[in-house]
């Protein structure tokens, strides 16, 4: 969620595949795959802060040659999710 957060420019399929793109293309190697002036600042603002916060974990995340895989990218846009409405409880309760 934070990676979307940070790269993604709108919640619609394209601008999560696009965000996730831009994701890869950091970890590549790109120090700042969106310098795009044109961007609202706030997603700029998202962007650095992301960069910053993860730039020693960046060297360690690798991505599988298909990523951003459009099975991840339905799993988001369509989860899969409970419809019961049995009360949820943890563990055995007996």
């Amino acid at each position: 969620m934070e990676i979307l957060q940070s790269f993604a420019i709108d919640d619609g399929r394209e601008g999560i595949r696009d965000g996730l793109q831009r994701f890869r293309e950091w970890l590549d190697g790109l120090d700042d795959p969106l310098a795009d002036e044109d961007e609202p600042a706030t997603f700029l603002s998202k962007l650095k802060l992301f960069h910053k916060k993860h730039q020693s974990a960046r060297t360690r995340w690798i991505a599988p040659a298909d990523f951003p895989s459009p099975a991840i990218i339905d799993g988001y846009m369509k989860p899969a999710v409970d419809s019961s409405a049995a009360s949820f409880t943890w563990g055995n309760q007996i």
